[in-house]
């Protein structure tokens, strides 16, 4: 590795030296090789494409499916003094354009945008002014229809690259079977890839699955003495609230985590668990993505995954540090049907497919052959009761109409947040000499918005940011606290649905049969997959393994299945004569016995005792302690 990348390590991120894998493909990729690198969550991916954009000339540009995960890892380029930027739906046109003079001026190392933002005509009539030396393609798993998480729009980002011919692409994933890395490779048309896979061992998580009666009693008996931090993923957005209440009547510090909550909320939110507010989070799959926290010491899944790529990559979200920490999953026999009925729905008979799609157009008032790029606001609910359709059913049906590139439903739709000053300028200029960590702040807002005392105005985040040249959360964390104390009314940015169309009000629709049954079997087998986790009696760390193509992994050793079957070893091993020399020595608890010889599970070692006591040579005195008797 050279020493300019180790000096880019040790200035801007303070480590003395890179992990392991980090340096090859560091290397491969500043060589201009394409790179496929497959790294654990947690593992250092990104610092993989952020080095090397530190040491090239020209532009990075890096592709990410979620406006959080860009926001997040901007943020912190940003708190490390390095220029980038992420264009997302959350700025405006004016906005986006003079980021994109900046990248054009050389004035951004990284430029974070979604496959979208990639394959569009606006954006592609900018690659020719821009001089990018490396595509990166994050959740690189989302380009295959074989992967558990299929995003038809990063379908053209392999055809985006013949216009930046020069640009190494680099392919990133936490998790892929050999199939979907193969298809990963193809899609994205990558040239002789240098390939890195980190491989799938967790030595310091304890994989266990628990067949219980009552998941809330299991959470109760298990959670509400733990002083550790953790996360328990939950399937729907009430149970998040119900599970979290539960927790804290138990003296627990958790909170709740959903996708149906403000921006700001789930900002707040996720700031409390970081920094150790809150110990539990309490969440559906919507949180986790981007969060980086080491001391995470349990992951609790209530219901099973839907894949085993998804159950590796949020246990993962544990023990990040390398001490131990331990992965559950709750589990009723009824989760079975259930869980094969989620999959059956999320398929609906194409003809209701059809139905739907025609009814949204009607919505729309759109005429047959019109409608291509065109945006429309949309409320589900609304929908729904004038159409006569479940909100069930119509999510399923949006999905399959995005697989098959009809529709794109947005991730969020911007309703700019709102800001006036309440109080008189002498009674501010009063506040701001009490309170000079806010002078900065309070000075921005009036050197941007002249007439802020007088009526609210909309407020552009970024550009406060950027002229404070402090992180966006950072500042709406200082708004809110000015709100709470009157001085200011911040009404924060809130998101709202919307349906983009990709192409013309068509009778009938284009509906992609062999595309809509591959994903369909696909999800089929992931499903078959994780049920066979669940159920299988050998090493469960091992099996995620070889599904990972991992043919020479070998038992942990302290999973669930690996403590149980050295138990049932030890239950046959325990002899007379091995308890003998113990119990002559004084009595002895049973716990301290069961620690000398191994055992995990008190019911193991209370089966390996029947035998020695009914010797009648080893008896429970009135102590409840084992000794041996003198005869």
């Amino acid at each position: 590795m050279s020493d300019e990348a180790l000096h880019i390590l040790k200035r801007y991120w303070g480590y003395p030296s890179f992990r392991t894998g980090q340096e090859s493909v560091i290397q491969a990729f500043m060589e201009g090789r394409d790179v496929l690198a497959l790294m654990p969550t947690g593992g250092g991916k990104s610092l993989c494409f952020q080095v090397p954009a530190l040491m090239l000339p020209g532009l990075t540009l890096v592709v990410s499916p979620l406006i959080a995960l860009m926001k997040d890892q901007v943020e912190g380029l940003h708190r490390r003094g390095i220029a980038a930027a992420a264009i997302t739906s959350h700025h405006t046109r004016k906005e986006q354009e003079r980021f994109l003079a900046l990248a054009r001026d050389l004035q951004l190392r990284l430029l974070y945008l979604s496959p979208e933002k990639l394959a569009s005509e606006d954006f592609q009539g900018w690659l020719a002014h821009l001089q990018v030396d490396r595509l990166v393609v994050d959740e690189a798993h989302c380009v295959s229809q074989w992967g558990y998480d299929f995003r038809p729009e990063y379908l053209t980002i392999g055809a985006v690259r013949s216009l930046i011919p020069g640009a190494a692409c680099m392919a990133l994933t936490a998790s892929a079977t050999p199939h979907v890395v193969e298809d990963i490779a193809a899609k994205l048309a990558l040239q002789k890839p240098f390939r890195h896979a980190a491989g799938f061992d967790k030595p310091n998580l304890d994989f266990s699955v628990h067949m219980v009666e009552s998941k809330p009693a299991w959470l109760r008996e298990h959670l509400a003495g733990v002083k550790s931090c953790g996360l328990v993923y939950v399937p729907t957005r009430r149970d998040t609230l119900e599970t979290s209440q539960l927790l804290k009547d138990h003296g627990q510090r958790a909170d709740f985590y959903h996708a149906g909550l403000a921006p700001d909320v789930r900002v707040r939110k996720q700031q409390d668990w970081m920094q150790g507010r809150s110990r539990i989070m309490v969440c559906t799959n919507a949180f986790g993505m981007g969060v980086d926290k080491p001391d995470v010491r349990f992951v609790v899944h209530t219901s099973i995954p839907l894949s085993p790529e998804a159950l590796y990559q949020e246990a993962g979200r544990a023990g990040r540090d390398g001490k131990k920490a331990v992965a559950g999953i709750l589990w009723y026999e009824s989760d079975r049907l259930k869980l094969q009925e989620q999959l059956e729905d999320a398929f609906p008979p194409m003809e209701l497919v059809q139905r739907v799609y025609t009814a949204l157009m009607n919505h729309f008032s759109l005429p047959v052959g019109t409608g291509a790029d065109r945006y429309f606001p949309f409320d589900a609910a609304l929908f729904c009761k004038a159409f006569g359709f479940d909100q069930k059913t119509l999510h399923y049906a949006l999905n399959i109409m995005e697989w098959c590139g009809l529709l794109k439903v947005s991730e969020s739709v911007r309703i700019p947040a709102r800001l006036r000053i309440l109080c008189a300028y002498p009674d501010l200029y009063e506040f701001k000499l009490d309170h000079p960590r806010y002078d900065d702040l309070i000075n921005a807002m009036l050197r941007l918005y002249p007439g802020i005392f007088d009526h609210y105005i909309n407020l552009r985040e970024p550009q406060l940011a950027m002229l404070m040249a402090r992180p966006e959360s950072e500042v709406r964390e200082q708004m809110q606290e000015l709100t709470r104390a009157g001085i200011l009314d911040y009404i924060p940015l809130r998101d709202k649905p919307g349906i983009t169309l990709r192409c013309d009000y068509l009778l009938p629709p284009r509906f992609n049969a062999p595309l809509i049954e591959n994903i369909r079997q696909r999800r089929q087998e992931a499903l078959d997959a994780v049920l066979a986790f669940v159920d299988t009696r050998n090493c469960r760390l091992q099996y995620l393994r070889n599904y990972f193509g991992e043919a020479d992994a070998t038992p942990c050793g302290h999973c669930d299945n690996c403590r149980a079957a050295h138990d049932r070893l030890q239950v046959s091993k325990l002899t007379l004569e091995e308890v003998r020399p113990l119990l002559q020595e004084g009595a002895a608890e049973p716990l301290a016995l069961m620690r000398h010889f191994g055992f995990h599970d008190v019911e193991a070692f209370r089966q390996a005792m029947h035998q020695i006591l009914d010797s009648g040579l080893v008896r429970l005195n009135e102590k409840g302690q084992l000794e041996w008797v003198n005869g």
